[in-house]
């Protein structure tokens, strides 16, 4: 037996089981599950001789390496699983730590970008506002921005 790791980013693009089908003669099992972004992630319990053929075939974009300590030869199916279980429990912990980053860094920069931002939109808005000028057959309307204390002189 052997197993063949597979990513499919899009599923909607591509039915593995319609695929595996002629490839195997059926003589497979398959494990799928959906990641919260909607990738899926299986696994393909095979023969070797189709797990050749299927990793020879399909596009090595959605192949999986599984690292393996040893030759899956010398595994029984319920050490590859707890493997795969192992390399998936890593990979949380490494999506954990990245995440933990990424929130430390929004701590740190987000008041500075979110003060920035504010900064920018409002010079924007005093640009659009100094350049809007009206002219009608019954009066001239300026409209923008002008210090208080000359406000008054205009009554």
């Amino acid at each position: 037996m052997d197993c063949v790791g597979l990513i499919i980013r899009d599923p909607a693009k591509i039915s593995v089981k319609e695929y595996l089908e002629p490839l195997t003669q059926g003589a497979y099992e398959l494990y799928m599950e959906r990641a919260e972004d909607g990738t899926m992630v299986g696994l393909v319990v095979t023969t070797q001789k189709f797990a050749e053929d299927i990793k020879n075939t399909l596009d090595p974009d959605l192949l999986i390496t599984i690292p393996r300590q040893t030759p899956a030869e010398e595994m029984t199916f319920i050490q590859q699983m707890d493997g795969l279980r192992k390399h998936i429990a890593e990979l949380e912990t490494a999506i954990a730590r990245i995440n933990a980053e990424l929130e430390s860094f929004t701590h740190r920069w987000g008041p500075i970008y979110k003060c920035v931002d504010e900064w920018v939109k409002e010079r924007l808005s005093i640009m659009q506002a100094a350049s809007s000028v009206f002219l009608t057959e019954m009066c001239f309307v300026v409209c923008g921005w002008m210090p208080t204390e000359k406000v008054h002189p205009l009554d």
